[in-house]
């Protein structure tokens, strides 16, 4: 669905590079996350898949659309849908039914179309009863899931969180990924730029990101079995693999794993 070949991006000319020589390849109904310390280009590469940037050189293509033709620009951002950091940037309305029908209404979608559209987005994020409210009354975590119904409503194939749970709380960010987790089990491909090791664990496959190049990519446990070389890249190795490996150091029998319950499972099973 989205294809990179050797892109690379300068945001002047008289600037060095952001980005050298970009290659990767991300497939329908992938979970694919992107870390990476500040400064590494992440968040530049998502731009690069919605047209929001053209690269400087390389070609990239989403769902076959090329990102440097202008007459594609406008399918390529009714394919795939992004949303950024802050929520209050992305949100256009002062009633959150308005806001989400905002993109719809832009297809020129007739009324009752986008009234169905609205209601079944503000029902896949679990927002329905907030569907009078103004969006400036709600939490970060709330403001958000409104951002990605409108993204939803837009019935794209790819949407790209561009770090939208760095200003939340951890139960904003625990909303956000549920919903994430959701969507992807429901075919939507999601490409996730976070600095949260412990969300990139939850991805099918990972990309790092050291001084505008890709210096990994694999499976979660094939990056962060590469501890030394994620140290020196200034990350930080997800707290329950350092506690796992530890234990596993010390005797104890123990299968990889992502999450906390999965680690007691395992210990509570031991005899």
């Amino acid at each position: 669905m989205i294809t990179f070949d050797h892109v690379s991006f300068r945001y002047d000319p008289d600037q060095p590079l952001v980005l050298t020589d970009i290659s990767l390849q991300i497939e329908r109904g992938d979970f694919v996350a992107l870390i990476g310390h500040n400064g590494s280009g992440k968040s530049t590469l998502a731009k690069l898949i919605n047209a929001l940037l053209i690269p400087t050189e390389g070609d990239i293509h989403v769902l076959g659309y090329s990102t440097k033709e202008e007459a594609d620009v406008w399918a390529i951002r009714q394919h795939a849908g992004m949303i950024f950091q802050n929520p209050d940037n992305q949100i256009v309305a002062s009633i959150v039914e308005e806001d989400v029908a905002f993109g719809p209404e832009n297809l020129g979608l007739e009324t009752s179309l986008i009234r169905e559209r609205v209601d079944r987005a503000l029902d896949g994020v679990n927002m329905r009863e907030f569907v009078t409210r103004p969006p400036h009354m709600l939490s970060g975590g709330q403001k958000q899931r409104i951002a990605i119904a409108g993204v939803l409503a837009m019935k794209p194939d790819i949407i790209i969180f561009d770090e939208a749970t760095s200003m939340l709380d951890p139960s904003g960010r625990q909303e956000v990924m549920d919903i994430l987790k959701e969507l992807n089990a429901q075919g939507i491909t999601i490409v996730l730029i976070t600095h949260f090791m412990e969300e990139a664990l939850q991805a099918d496959y990972v990309y790092v990101m050291d001084q505008g190049r890709i210096a990994l990519s694999g499976s979660p446990l094939e990056i962060f079995d590469r501890q030394e070389e994620l140290t020196a890249m200034n990350l930080e190795v997800p707290e329950i693999l350092v506690l796992t490996e530890y234990l596993k150091q010390h005797g104890v029998p123990l299968e990889p794993v992502f999450e906390q319950a999965d680690l007691v499972r395992q210990l509570c099973q031991l005899k």
